[in-house]
């Protein structure tokens, strides 16, 4: 009777851990609601994405980030942590799915990229080289070859 007992109990606990772990791990999925081919999508699924609701402290232009970065790399410091527009010509997206980047046209050597938000993935995807775009992001704490956004959206 006792092994019994145990026996069921050890089942119904296994059974409770794994729909648990299933349910609300950090990868779960299990929500349709932001599947774009789910029928639980929005209507505006299809329509364009939303633009920035962040409202920008700094407005520059790729060009003008570029040219105070290569003077001076620490002078860009003043952009970490605020949210700054980028507007300028589309020059190439880079990154990888997990982490999309586009990157601005400077005129020279300086990298000025935009780290996307998921949010901005599919429509960054349709930019054309030397279109005009307008991004709002948040100044990284670090840079590489010029300035950095991150969680960064497109402006309207």
């Amino acid at each position: 009777m006792l092994s019994k007992f145990l026996m069921v109990s050890a089942v119904v606990v296994s059974v409770v851990f794994f729909v648990s772990c299933g349910s609300t791990g950090p990868n779960n999925n299990s929500s349709s609601a932001n599947k774009p081919g789910s029928s639980n999508a929005s209507s505006t699924a299809n329509a364009a994405p939303a633009a920035s609701v962040r409202k920008a402290e700094i407005t520059a232009t790729a060009e003008e980030l570029a040219k105070e970065y290569k003077a001076d790399s620490k002078s860009v410091d003043k952009y970490k942590e605020k949210v700054v527009e980028v507007r300028g010509k589309f020059n190439r997206s880079s990154g990888s799915a997990e982490a999309p980047e586009v990157q601005f046209e400077t005129g020279n050597d300086v990298f000025v990229t935009c780290r996307l938000s998921p949010s901005a993935f599919q429509a960054a995807a349709k930019f054309e080289k030397g279109q005009d775009i307008r991004m709002t992001g948040i100044g990284y704490p670090y840079t590489i070859s010029g300035p950095i956004f991150k969680d960064c959206e497109i402006a309207q």
